[in-house]
């Protein structure tokens, strides 16, 4: 590649021997001039030497041009920038990106992978909102590798306040490495992608949107309440964070109380609770039903199982309703009043189109039944389970019952109670 005065920028128009690449170079060079012509020399002073290098060398990748911008922020910031002879991250065992395509040499022609990502600028402003000042990072850059799809070094940021490190690439399909721990830059340097994703200290983040990407590396630089420790140190209390006392623990827990609990719930809500239901019901002195405060069937689950609150350990509420024999078996006579009671409200009895299984509560207002459907009902008698042996079905149950609704007035109409024709 020749050459070019930079005094005088060559005719583009007379030149049609120049290539795409050297014409790019040039028009960009005398953009950068005018520019610094009218004022913005402090900011186009490096995009003029990068215009510079690219006449006189290679034109500069967006990836690697992003990566400097960021350099050039954190260096002027205060930052510790060591440069590394030698690539951080070993290859390893190569994934095939999805928009990968090769050119038969096992290269990837993919432009995809190669467009650039400002990952790095969009974390130190993410630093900063976190409290991180650039002046305290250290950051150490690898040498660019050759012949990959990776055309740029990762960037390895030691985080001391933290402590932590995040090893970040701006290109497209490169994971980002966040480290619990400060580890040397060898350490990096003889470690494959593969090593790093097995390693118990590193968490591996893809890039899915700027958003959600900076939420995880926040989220995983604040494991164990790293995050929290630094906005204490920044604001001097820290001493009085550490000298807080502890929050209360639950006390004890007796299986009695849980009996208890067990058979207000189904009192109120018609089934037996599980871990998945949050509400622990209780009735006050005037018989009206409140919530029991910080308790839920989750954490009595947990406690159960993991030994907390006087428990032994191993333990679980199914199987203390098990022992109790608090099953939500689905007995006749149970099934058969929620057909009375759906025929008192609707006039007519349910069939499996009808998704509400109505009762009455203590005020005597109709309230749906929870998790109950006529359909899942009828799949109950179908199958077996719940208490029955099955082979049967809603209307089958309604037949064997005399739950028959009224004939239509039109004949041969379908009945709605039944799905027979009358």
């Amino acid at each position: 590649m020749q050459n070019v005065d930079l005094s005088s920028p060559p005719d583009l128009q007379t030149h049609s021997h120049v290539g795409l690449r050297q014409r790019f170079a040039n028009s960009f060079l005398l953009l950068c001039r005018r520019a610094a012509q009218t004022g913005f020399y402090q900011r186009t002073r490096t995009l003029f030497s990068r215009a510079a290098a690219t006449v006189t060398h290679r034109t500069p990748s967006l990836p690697e041009i992003f990566q400097e911008d960021a350099i050039a922020r954190l260096r002027a910031a205060g930052a510790n920038i060591r440069d590394i002879e030698g690539l951080l991250i070993l290859p390893g065992l190569q994934t095939t990106h999805p928009n990968f395509r090769s050119n038969g040499n096992g290269q990837d022609e993919s432009a995809d992978l190669r467009r650039p990502l400002a990952k790095t600028e969009a974390l130190l402003t993410r630093l900063e909102a976190m409290g991180v000042q650039a002046q305290d990072l250290t950051v150490h850059k690898g040498m660019t590798p050759a012949n990959m799809t990776r055309t740029i070094s990762y960037l390895l940021i030691d985080i001391p306040q933290i402590p932590g490190q995040v090893a970040i690439c701006d290109q497209l399909g490169q994971i980002t490495f966040v480290s619990r721990t400060i580890e040397p830059p060898e350490f990096w340097m003889h470690a494959t992608k593969q090593q790093l994703h097995a390693h118990s200290d590193i968490i591996r983040i893809r890039y899915d949107g700027e958003g959600r990407w900076l939420d995880a590396v926040q989220q995983a630089l604040s494991t164990d309440g790293f995050i929290e420790k630094l906005k204490h140190r920044r604001t001097g209390a820290l001493h009085a964070a550490t000298t807080r006392k502890p929050r209360p623990k639950k006390g004890p827990l007796s299986k009695d109380q849980i009996r208890k609990w067990l058979v207000l719930f189904h009192e109120k809500e018609g089934h037996y609770p599980s871990a998945k239901d949050k509400i622990v019901w209780q009735k006050n002195g005037d018989g009206e039903w409140t919530e029991v405060a910080g308790e839920s069937w989750k954490l009595i689950d947990v406690a159960l199982y993991q030994g907390y609150r006087g428990f032994p350990g191993k333990g679980s509420l199914g199987r203390l309703k098990e022992e109790w024999g608090f099953s939500n078996d689905l007995p006749p006579e149970m099934l058969a009043q929620w057909m009375r009671d759906f025929h008192e409200k609707e006039g007519r009895y349910p069939t499996t189109a009808d998704p509400t299984v109505w009762r009455k509560n203590d005020e005597d207002l109709w309230v749906a039944m929870p998790r109950e459907t006529w359909s899942a009902i009828d799949g109950t008698l179908r199958k077996g389970c719940r208490g029955w042996s099955g082979g049967s079905s809603l209307a089958i149950f309604k037949q064997e019952r005399g739950f028959v609704s009224k004939r239509p007035e039109n004949p041969g109409q379908e009945s709605p109670a039944s799905g027979l024709r009358l």
